[in-house]
Protein backbone atom coordinates (compact mmCIF):
# COMPACT_ATOMS: atom_id res chain seq x y z
CA UNK A 1 0.00 0.00 0.00
CA UNK A 2 1.27 3.45 -0.90
CA UNK A 3 1.95 5.80 1.99
CA UNK A 4 -0.21 8.89 2.21
CA UNK A 5 -0.54 12.11 4.18
CA UNK A 6 -4.14 13.17 4.74
CA UNK A 7 -5.48 16.71 5.06
CA UNK A 8 -8.82 16.54 6.85
CA UNK A 9 -11.18 19.25 8.12
CA UNK A 10 -11.58 18.93 11.90
CA UNK A 11 -14.02 21.80 12.35
CA UNK A 12 -15.07 24.74 10.23
CA UNK A 13 -11.92 26.60 11.32
CA UNK A 14 -9.44 23.78 11.89
CA UNK A 15 -7.62 21.41 9.52
CA UNK A 16 -5.58 18.35 10.51
CA UNK A 17 -2.57 16.87 8.76
CA UNK A 18 -2.46 13.12 9.50
CA UNK A 19 0.54 10.96 8.69
CA UNK A 20 1.56 7.43 9.54
CA UNK A 21 -0.40 4.44 10.78
CA UNK A 22 -1.05 6.09 14.15
CA UNK A 23 -2.61 9.13 12.47
CA UNK A 24 -0.08 11.44 14.10
CA UNK A 25 -0.55 14.94 12.86
CA UNK A 26 -0.86 18.63 13.44
CA UNK A 27 -3.64 21.23 13.62
CA UNK A 28 -3.87 24.28 11.36
CA UNK A 29 -6.19 27.28 11.23
CA UNK A 30 -6.46 27.25 7.43
CA UNK A 31 -6.61 24.63 4.71
CA UNK A 32 -3.74 26.42 2.95
CA UNK A 33 -1.45 26.07 6.00
CA UNK A 34 -2.34 22.40 6.34
CA UNK A 35 -1.69 21.78 2.65
CA UNK A 36 1.67 23.57 2.78
CA UNK A 37 2.85 21.33 5.63
CA UNK A 38 1.42 18.19 4.02
CA UNK A 39 3.12 18.95 0.70
CA UNK A 40 6.46 19.56 2.39
CA UNK A 41 6.20 16.27 4.28
CA UNK A 42 5.07 14.47 1.13
CA UNK A 43 8.18 15.53 -0.76
CA UNK A 44 10.49 14.65 2.15
CA UNK A 45 8.87 11.24 2.75
CA UNK A 46 7.89 10.45 -0.88
CA UNK A 47 4.22 10.16 0.03
CA UNK A 48 1.02 11.28 -1.68
CA UNK A 49 -1.17 14.03 -0.24
CA UNK A 50 -4.86 13.15 0.07
CA UNK A 51 -7.30 16.03 0.67
CA UNK A 52 -10.68 15.29 2.22
CA UNK A 53 -13.86 17.36 2.14
CA UNK A 54 -16.13 18.23 5.06
CA UNK A 55 -18.04 14.97 4.49
CA UNK A 56 -14.86 12.93 4.85
CA UNK A 57 -14.77 11.93 1.19
CA UNK A 58 -11.53 12.23 -0.78
CA UNK A 59 -11.58 15.35 -2.95
CA UNK A 60 -8.07 15.42 -4.33
CA UNK A 61 -4.88 13.35 -4.46
CA UNK A 62 -1.47 14.87 -5.15
CA UNK A 63 1.42 12.75 -6.37
CA UNK A 64 4.75 13.28 -4.54
CA UNK A 65 6.74 13.35 -7.80
CA UNK A 66 4.59 16.15 -9.19
CA UNK A 67 4.86 18.07 -5.90
CA UNK A 68 8.65 17.74 -6.04
CA UNK A 69 8.71 19.13 -9.60
CA UNK A 70 6.52 22.09 -8.57
CA UNK A 71 8.83 22.90 -5.66
CA UNK A 72 11.90 22.71 -7.90
CA UNK A 73 10.26 25.04 -10.44
CA UNK A 74 9.29 27.51 -7.69
CA UNK A 75 12.82 27.57 -6.26
CA UNK A 76 14.35 28.08 -9.72
CA UNK A 77 12.36 31.28 -10.28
Amino acid sequence: MEKEIHVVPETEDTWVVEAGEAGIGSLHETKEDALAEARELAVEENQAVVVHGADGQIREREDPDLLRLELEEDSAE
